[in-house]
């Protein structure tokens, strides 16, 4: 239920204030997509600040603090006396949206193994996201104040209360913090759940320490260099695939009242469609390499996006939105093939696991470098330390 309100619902509340004392139509007509707009700023704001908390309190901790967060404001918007009013506590509503959920996605990726993680990332996660998302205009039809529809959205989310106790800490946050005795603790629990017999001590006695633990810590030489500029690229591509997906995924979801027809059936049928494309996906991440599934997706919703030029319209202006987006998708899709292959790959835990970009391919004189002319150093300078996390999550039957 939580997982659908992410994103249509502030465009159906619209319809319903327009009866409210807010009188949003006319000159007023304005203030309804505004409101959206303060909400995805606070998923902005929310975004920035969410890892570097999670990287210092926990995963956990953010996780049930974003969930926190935005019942208790969704529940404080219920006697929001003003339009200006609702924007605010919507703004911070938006902050604890994607806190916890950007730390829930990464809580699952560090906790589970790799054929587990597969299945949460693109079943667990976004399946359930797609069914709270058809379940948001089947409420919003039957209710249409909207302050018993933001009610009704928002109670769901209590449920998440009990889960606290059995949702366990990342292990791999402990580690980086020095909490060894707390990880292993986990793990050992994990084990004896899954009928796993452990081996007794799981991490080295030399980690067991209360100061945090560094474990990138290394000299500054050449070859650091390039690993450093190569993560360097990599981040500042992922950035801007992310950034061109979430352009052209909420486009079409917050378009959805725009276009001809019932806007809840639309609605409906939006969120129906992710079902099936939840499943394709999550069988293409099993058997295919991430970069031609990627790059294949993006150049296909924009190769379609770019079509509807050629649907007829009665005002020419409409499809440039489309058309911008689905440009913007196909090179997002050609820009993705140049990413490191992770199909297969153990999850990296330090900077020098780190893999290269596919163009990375030349001499170390062009700044760039083969896979095999690193990382075979790196393996002989740091095998103690190497995947020491995922390999105790494995043994533990995560």
């Amino acid at each position: 239920m939580a997982g659908g309100m992410f994103l249509a619902w502030s465009a159906i509340l619209v319809r319903a204030w327009r009866s409210c004392p807010w009188d949003l139509v006319c000159d007023n007509s304005w203030k309804g997509p505004f409101t959206t707009s303060i909400f995805f700023l606070g998923v902005l704001c929310g975004s920035l600040i969410s890892g570097q908390l999670s990287d210092r309190y926990g995963r956990k901790v953010v996780l049930f603090g974003g969930i926190a967060l935005q019942t208790t404001l969704n529940l404080i918007q219920l006697a929001s006396q003003s339009w200006e009013m609702f924007c605010v506590l919507h703004f911070f509503v938006g902050v604890g949206d994607i806190a916890s959920y950007i730390a829930a996605f990464v809580l699952g990726t560090e906790l589970l193994r790799k054929s587990e993680r597969i299945a949460y990332t693109a079943l667990g996660v976004c399946i359930f996201y797609a069914f709270g998302y058809m379940l948001l205009p089947f409420c919003a039809y039957y209710i249409r104040d909207w302050r018993m529809l933001l009610l009704t959205l928002t109670l769901p989310e209590i449920l998440y209360v009990p889960l606290w106790w059995y949702i366990p800490e990342s292990p791999r946050w402990l580690l980086t913090q020095g909490y060894v005795f707390q990880a292993e603790a986990i793990l050992k629990d994990a084990a004896r759940k899954n009928g796993i017999t452990h081996p007794g001590v799981i991490f080295d006695t030399t980690c067991r320490s209360t100061e945090p633990v560094d474990r990138n810590r290394h000299e500054h030489n050449y070859l650091d260099l390039i690993i450093t500029a190569n993560i360097r690229n990599v981040t500042i591509l992922s950035f801007f695939i992310w950034m061109i997906g979430n352009i052209g995924y909420h486009g079409l979801s917050l378009n959805t009242p725009n276009m001809h027809g019932d806007p809840y059936i639309n609605c409906f049928i939006s969120a129906a469609s992710e079902l099936l494309v939840y499943v394709i996906v999550w069988w293409l991440m099993r058997v295919s390499p991430r970069r031609i599934t990627t790059a294949s997706m993006f150049i296909l919703s924009g190769g379609v996006l770019l079509l509807v030029q050629f649907v007829p319209s009665i005002t020419y202006s409409k499809i440039l939105a489309f058309m911008l987006m689905g440009g913007l998708m196909v090179t997002a899709g050609l820009l993705s093939l140049l990413l490191p292959e992770t199909h297969g790959q153990p999850l990296s835990e330090t900077i020098h696991q780190m893999q290269p970009m596919s163009c990375c391919s030349g001499s170390a004189k062009g700044h760039c470098c083969k896979p095999s002319s690193y990382r075979t150093t790196v393996q002989q300078n740091h095998q103690p330390q190497d995947d020491i996390t995922s390999s105790a999550i494995l043994a533990a039957g995560l």
